[in-house]
């Protein structure tokens, strides 16, 4: 068997965003933007269904008020969700929670995004093969916009050592340390495609629309 298909592979689920332009909806529907339901699932158990098929073990990484609901929500799925609660605010938080993994090799999305099937599955496979490299996953969809978002990053857990004393809310400080590593050879780049991001509710009712169609087109085919 090929090395790097042995690598253990921890996936991570961001999921501590407020989701600020959801919150009226939130509070209509009882819980977080994250466990909104999409089709016959929510959109992070969408997420959780994928990487489950590449990894090893999962962590889902939220706030503390947020516990609860996530743990019930994951008593339903057939493989265990490890879910933990930030120590510090923002991005640090997220990366300093990653310490909880099992395994060296981490792959971390975010949980408010929907991807085509056997996107995540393909990512991971390539973050395997770019071990020990760090994997760093930009839109492909935004990139026309500008935008530099990342979307999904895999890396060995011994790099948290560099990446924890950086300023994730600094451009500045995100970018010379992409650049130094780069350039070192220790970072590669990649493309990915979203379906949806869910931070507003037109986004929602689109998600919801498209899954609903895709159904009653299954249907009709059955």
């Amino acid at each position: 068997m090929d090395h790097k298909q042995k690598i253990k592979t921890t996936g991570v689920i961001l999921a501590s965003g407020e989701g600020s332009r959801l919150k009226t909806l939130s509070k209509t529907l009882g819980v977080p933007k994250h466990l909104f339901p999409i089709g016959n699932a929510t959109i992070i158990t969408r997420i959780a269904n994928e990487l489950h098929q590449s990894c090893d073990e999962l962590l889902c990484i939220t706030k503390e008020s947020y516990l609860p609901q996530y743990r019930e929500a994951f008593k339903l799925l057939p493989f265990a969700i490890k879910v933990i609660s930030k120590e510090a605010p923002g991005f640090r938080g997220d990366f300093m929670a990653t310490k909880e993994a099992k395994y060296d090799h981490i792959v971390l999305t975010v949980g408010d995004l929907i991807f085509p099937e056997g996107e995540l599955t393909r990512f991971v496979t390539l973050a395997k093969s770019k071990d020990p490299k760090a994997l760093i996953c930009l839109d492909q969809g935004q990139l026309k916009k500008l935008d530099m978002r990342i979307i999904m990053a895999s890396y060995p857990k011994s790099l948290l050592s560099e990446v924890l004393p950086l300023n994730p809310e600094s451009l500045a400080s995100m970018s010379f340390a992409f650049l130094k590593n780069f350039l070192r050879g220790r970072v590669a780049l990649a493309l990915s495609k979203t379906l949806f991001n869910i931070n507003t509710e037109e986004s929602y009712q689109k998600a919801k629309e498209f899954f609903s169609s895709n159904k009653n087109k299954n249907k009709k085919g059955e």
